[in-house]
């Protein structure tokens, strides 16, 4: 009889998949496979790749569920990066129905609060401001508008990763977010996460 497992997925270009069992030990973490040249040279997701260590986990283990993290576009976003993100979004998504797991697709905001990792207040709020002036902006004081609230947004996501990636480091120690870089991969950090989440709350 096959041991249960939970299994968390960042669908981002940046992502990664994590797998825990039931008592919350690591068994794999990896970055997503990334073809660095595909249409038109430019990077996309190896789904052959993936879907090959899908089976591998289909075969070996018993998923109770599987988390993959919410995508949609948002305002500001390239064409490009949005066409490639939904992409792969929807193949893993694919991917996940084709092999019969129970599938939820939390909000990043579900996961985090349950988790309790929580963006400061005050980068919220100037967020949040920065958010409000830019509508507010008059033709003339668009483009600074848009700077600000660019910087403000962005100020808050590093303050939310850096929390995932502080709370992936005290909970799996045994996993090397670091991989010979001098900056923590975030996508692996979230996956762990993301595999947290739905072992604890599924």
């Amino acid at each position: 009889m096959k041991e249960s497992a939970y299994v968390g997925v960042d669908p981002g270009m940046n992502g990664a998949l994590a797998v825990l069992a039931v008592d919350g030990a690591v068994i794999s973490c990896i970055q997503l496979p990334i073809l660095s040249a595909g249409v038109r040279g430019r990077s996309e997701l190896d789904a052959g790749h993936l879907l090959k260590n899908l089976q591998v986990l289909q075969a070996d283990w018993d998923i109770v569920v599987c988390a993959v993290e919410h995508q949609q576009p948002f305002p500001g976003q390239g064409v490009v990066a949005v066409g490639t993100l939904m992409l792969n979004y929807g193949q893993i998504l694919g991917m996940i129905a084709c092999l019969g797991w129970s599938l939820v697709k939390p909000i990043p905001t579900r996961w985090k609060g349950d988790l309790g990792l929580v963006v400061p207040d005050s980068l919220k709020a100037a967020s949040r401001k920065a958010s409000a002036e830019l509508r507010e902006a008059s033709a003339e004081g668009k483009a600074e508008a848009k700077k600000v609230a660019a910087k403000a947004k962005l100020a808050s996501r590093k303050a939310s990763k850096s929390a995932a990636v502080s709370y992936a480091r005290s909970c799996f120690p045994s996993v090397d977010l670091y991989m010979g870089s001098k900056n923590p991969h975030d996508g692996m950090a979230d996956a762990l996460c993301i595999a947290q989440w739905a072992r604890k709350f599924h």
